[in-house]
């Protein structure tokens, strides 16, 4: 599963915003279970949901794969300040890295 945030600065704008919210993205493969799909969007969305088990909606899940892959279209050249992973462990609880 996985949750993105991604912030960057704006010119003349020192406030941090996710610019990959709700801008286009991929996955490797999309997961489908009794809840439905769980495509790329799910992790750029601003849902921060990550137990498949409590909604439907819920971060974007793919299939086992040897080398996953995840990507966003920012849409336009972006410094970007930071960015925010979060993933769920085996026991439904999240592990968060920031890059």
């Amino acid at each position: 599963m996985l949750y993105v945030f991604v912030v960057a600065f704006a010119v003349n704008d020192v406030k941090l915003r996710n610019v990959a919210l709700n801008k286009p993205s991929w996955q490797v493969s999309t997961w489908k279970d009794k809840f439905g799909e769980h495509p790329a969007n799910l992790a750029n969305d601003g849902y921060r949901q990550t137990r498949v088990e409590v909604t439907e909606k819920s971060c974007a899940v793919a299939m086992k794969s040897t080398n996953p892959w995840w990507v966003v279209d920012l849409e336009k050249p972006t410094l970007v300040a930071s960015v925010q992973l979060t993933n769920r462990n085996s026991y439904g609880s999240s592990l968060a890295l920031s890059l």
